[in-house]
């Protein structure tokens, strides 16, 4: 009979506490060292790598990156997106769909521009003073386009 050290017992239970942490998850949460945070979706199958300095974040919709050295850390949580409690006034919330790009909870005055692939300004904003922008995506032709604010840059495709 083979027996299991006491590290590897510890290890086995963490790995098995964590998938079943992860079981229930419904959002993949992204806390910043400034206090942002972001939360994505799991049903928009958020998928997690490294390029370099940075942590890419790539949904159906979208993709961020955030600087490595800005990530505090990543985890995924239970409770539904719909039911999360009112921003606090460190937790910026972005949203990409494929009408609209929302931003609440940000810094008033922050710049946003949307660039296409290759680099060519279609859309210079800024958030207003309740910290909130909303930016009507539909009137922009198929295409990958990279919108960039203070704190990431995000890439989404118009279909």
């Amino acid at each position: 009979m083979r027996r299991f050290s006491f590290k590897r017992k510890i290890a086995v239970s963490l790995m098995f506490f964590s998938m079943l942490a992860s079981v229930n998850a419904e959002n993949l949460i992204i806390e910043e060292s400034s206090g942002n945070t972001t939360s994505y979706d799991l049903g928009s199958k958020p998928v997690i790598t490294y390029s370099g300095d940075l942590l890419v974040v790539k949904t159906d919709l979208a993709n961020a990156e955030f600087a490595l050295a800005q990530v505090a850390k990543y985890y995924f949580r239970a409770e539904p997106t719909k039911n999360i409690e009112p921003l606090s006034e460190t937790n910026a919330y972005i949203s990409v769909t494929e009408e609209n790009f929302t931003m609440k909870n940000c810094q008033p005055g922050s710049p946003v521009n949307i660039f296409t692939i290759d680099g060519k300004g279609v859309g210079n904003y800024q958030v207003a003073s309740d910290g909130s922008l909303e930016i009507s995506l539909s009137n922009l032709p198929q295409g990958i386009y990279i919108i960039k604010t203070n704190s990431a840059n995000i890439k989404f495709i118009r279909k």
